[in-house]
C-alpha cells in the first residue's frame, strides 16, 4: 500500500462521508500514506450546511462548521479556507435562523455566489432542502435559478422538497431524468396525488443502483396529500424484482392503509410472497422472495409502510 502516491491518497479520504473526529479514528487504523493522508484530512476538514431563509424583512443564512460546532462562520470565513478540505452537507431553505447567528444577504448573493460555492463543495452524500414551511413565494425564487447548476453536481445531491406548485414539479422533472448512480428523492406529502406527480415518482422508481424513496408528513395546507397507492406500491415491487443484489434499495411513506393493496399487488415472474406476519390481529410485516433468495420486506407501522430489500448470502 505504500507504493501508493500520497497524493492519490489524499483525494479518496477527501472523498470519503467523514467529519474531522471521524478522519481522528481513521488515522488510528492506517499506515504510511494512507495514515498521513487521514491526518492530513483530520487536521483541516471543515465539514459544514448552510441555511437560507428570509427574517425580518431580509434574507439571511446561517453556516454551521463541524469543526468548530457552532454557527460562527460567515460567508466570506468559508472562503478563505482551503477548498481542498471544505465539504458542505446540505444545502437549506427554511423559514427562520431557529434562535442561531445569523448574518444578513441578498437574494442575487445566494444565488449567484453562494449557491455555486456550496454546490461545488458539495459531495455525493449531500442533500438540497426545501423544508415544510418555507413561504411559497420564496421557494419559487429559487428553484428555477438553481436548475442550471443541474449538470455541475445538483443533480448528484440528495433532493428533500415541499411543493410550490408547477416549479416544484418543472425542478424535480429535470432532476429525476438524470441518470443517477446514487440519491435519494424525498418529498412532503403536501404533494398532490396527480398523475404528473405519479409520473415524476414512477420515473425515479426505474432500475438503477440506487433507490432511496420516502414520503414525509406536513402540516402544509397546499393541496396532497400524497401517498404510496396502489400504482406506487406496484412499481416499488416490480422495480426491487429486477434489481441487482447489491443495489440499495428502500421506499416508504404513507399509504392507503388498506392491506389488501399490499396482498394484490401482481407478482412479477420468479417472484414469490410469504404469508403475513401478524402482530395480534393487525398484519405487521409482509415479505416477497426471488429465486436467488434476496427478500423485500414490508413492516406496517400506524400510517406508514417501508419496503427495504435484503442482503443475500452467496456461497464460496
Amino acid at each position: 500500500m505504500d507504493s501508493v502516491p500520497y497524493y492519490f491518497c489524499l483525494d479518496v479520504m477527501k472523498l470519503l462521508q467523514r467529519d474531522c473526529s471521524q478522519f481522528d479514528e481513521t488515522v488510528d487504523v492506517l499506515t504510511g500514506r494512507w495514515k498521513a493522508a487521514a491526518r492530513r484530512c483530520a487536521d483541516n476538514m471543515h465539514t459544514m450546511f448552510v441555511s437560507m431563509f428570509f427574517q425580518d424583512d431580509k434574507w439571511q443564512y446561517t453556516i454551521f462548521d463541524c469543526r468548530e460546532n457552532d454557527y460562527g462562520s460567515t460567508f466570506e470565513d468559508v472562503l478563505a479556507l482551503d477548498r481542498r478540505f471544505v465539504r458542505c452537507t446540505s444545502i437549506k431553505f427554511v423559514n427562520s435562523s431557529f434562535g442561531h447567528q445569523s448574518y444578513d444577504t441578498t437574494c442575487s448573493k445566494i444565488l449567484n455566489e453562494m449557491i455555486p460555492f456550496f454546490v461545488q463543495q458539495s459531495g455525493p452524500y449531500s442533500s438540497l432542502h426545501f423544508t415544510t414551511g418555507l413561504p411559497v413565494e420564496h421557494a419559487r425564487m429559487f428553484l428555477k435559478p438553481l436548475r442550471r447548476w443541474m449538470d455541475l453536481g445538483l443533480s448528484s445531491m440528495y433532493l428533500k422538497m415541499s411543493y410550490y406548485g408547477q416549479q416544484s414539479e418543472d425542478f424535480v422533472a429535470e432532476w429525476v431524468v438524470k441518470d443517477l448512480v446514487e440519491g435519494c428523492l424525498h418529498l412532503y406529502t403536501s404533494w398532490p396525488q396527480t398523475q404528473a406527480v405519479e409520473d415524476l415518482v414512477l420515473k425515479y422508481l426505474r432500475r438503477k443502483n440506487y433507490i432511496d424513496f420516502y414520503i414525509y408528513g406536513s402540516t402544509s395546507e397546499i393541496e396532497g396529500p400524497l401517498n404510496l397507492n396502489a400504482k406506487l406500491l406496484e412499481a416499488t415491487l416490480d422495480t426491487w424484482s429486477k434489481l441487482d443484489n447489491d443495489s440499495f434499495f428502500t421506499v416508504g411513506g404513507p399509504w392507503s392503509k388498506d392491506v389488501e393493496d399490499l396482498l394484490s399487488i401482481p407478482l412479477p415472474p420468479n417472484v414469490t410472497r410469504a404469508e403475513p406476519t401478524m402482530d395480534g390481529e393487525k398484519v405487521s410485516t409482509i415479505e416477497w422472495t426471488k429465486e436467488d433468495g434476496a427478500t423485500l420486506q414490508c413492516k406496517i407501522e400506524w400510517n406508514n409502510i417501508e419496503f427495504q430489500r435484503s442482503a443475500i448470502t452467496i456461497d464460496k
